[in-house]
């Protein structure tokens, strides 16, 4: 959704700065800040996080009794 809004100046060079500086659109960093401040009226929202490879040896994830005590059931945990 697009809109328009007056901000200070210092507040939104300071914004724009820490946009460039965190490699994000300042439309994006506004929804981010939107999000926290209102975050305790807004429904809940989770984000999965995911990364290419495998599952750690000895993890079956189709047994919720491998996942117990994982890692420290790892084999390469110390």
């Amino acid at each position: 959704m697009e809109t328009t809004i007056d901000i200070d100046e210092r507040l939104y060079q300071a914004a724009m700065k820490r946009a460039e500086d965190g490699d994000r659109s300042f439309s994006d960093m506004v929804d981010v800040a939107l999000r926290v401040y209102l975050r305790d009226s807004l429904p809940f929202e989770l984000w999965w996080i995911t990364t290419p490879g495998k599952p750690a040896p000895g993890i079956d994830f189709t047994s919720r009794d491998s996942l117990y005590g994982f890692p420290d059931n790892s084999p390469n945990s110390d």
